[in-house]
């Protein structure tokens, strides 16, 4: 199967899930996306591991390794979400693509919760909806993230080209990814700008905060920051150059960026500029970042036991 990241055209994300106190907002990921979120001080990030087939749980000060296995046995683990009780959303573009749903200890709630759908982002509303763009399709899905059931698999549709990041803002809007464009919609399907940012090279990642969204954009190497109401390049930012950059996530006043090349994770400031190059290094082509709350008990992969999540293959 052809890989996404090796496709100019497609977008991609990369994982990461962060546990401390986190009010989340949300995040796409493209591009690929995924889904962006703020929390507090002190939460871990998780990183997918795409050719692997591996989640791990990372310190998000120190970039140090809590659980290298959180998850195992994906296959072309790429998108990321999580919702407000931890729980980790999980999108494969093997075969005919599924996501699945995960407790924040690794533990398997549902790994086909939703099938048939490949998504490189993914995103999880305050109302429990999951909303899954189909990189291969045009098109976005709204599910029930409680029990997978199809809410409207063409929640939105006419984008330009295969839709890959999503992020939320917590206000009721989406930002979606499609090739060269970024466009906001309302999360009952609405438009309000379908072409709200336009790019010279195709988009993979997305997040979103404080009034402006953040873009990976994976061919050119370079990460750029735009103003979420108006479109236009946002101030003060200076774009970030790096190699193949994919998925995207902010946490306590950062940005944590993926490179899919390198297998490292960089740490830089709001505005742009560099603070650690190397935060978390020696991944396996990282696609999807997600910061999630604490697990109320237990902590990161207690009651895991080392277990195996279902692949395609199983």
């Amino acid at each position: 199967m052809t890989n996404p990241l090796n496709n100019y055209d497609n977008g991609l994300l990369i994982k990461l899930i962060g546990w401390r106190n986190a009010p989340w907002i949300a995040m796409i990921a493209v591009l690929m996306g995924m889904q962006a979120v703020e929390t507090a001080r002190g939460a871990v990030i998780c990183v997918t591991n795409s050719t692997t087939g591996v989640i791990g749980a990372y310190d998000a000060t120190t970039g140090s390794a809590i659980t290298a296995d959180l998850i195992t046995g994906l296959n072309s683990p790429y998108a990321i979400a999580s919702d407000a009780k931890g729980n980790l959303y999980i999108g494969s573009i093997a075969d005919t693509g599924t996501i699945g749903k995960y407790a924040s200890d690794g533990s398997v709630v549902n790994a086909s919760l939703v099938t048939g759908v490949k998504s490189i982002g993914l995103a999880v509303d305050g109302t429990e909806t999951l909303f899954a763009p189909t990189y291969n399709n045009p098109r976005v899905g709204a599910y029930s993230a409680t029990t997978g059931a199809t809410i409207d698999e063409n929640l939105i549709t006419g984008l330009s080209s295969g839709s890959y990041g999503i992020a939320h803002d917590g206000l009721g809007h989406l930002y979606i990814a499609t090739g060269t464009v970024i466009g906001e919609y309302n999360t009952d399907g609405s438009v309000v700008n379908a072409n709200l940012i336009t790019l010279e090279n195709p988009s993979y990642n997305i997040a979103f905060s404080g009034g402006k969204v953040y873009v990976t954009t994976f061919s050119s190497n370079n990460v750029f920051a735009f103003d979420a109401t108006t479109g236009a390049a946002a101030s003060g930012f200076e774009t970030i150059t790096m190699s193949a950059p994919t998925g995207i996530v902010i946490h306590d006043g950062y940005l944590l960026i993926a490179s899919n090349s390198t297998g490292k994770i960089a740490k830089y400031n709001m505005d742009g500029s560099l603070v650690n190059a190397s935060l978390i290094s020696g991944l396996s082509s990282p696609v999807g970042i997600v910061v999630v709350p604490e697990p109320s008990a237990g902590g990161i992969g207690s009651g895991r036991g080392g277990g195996k999540a279902p692949s395609s293959a199983d």
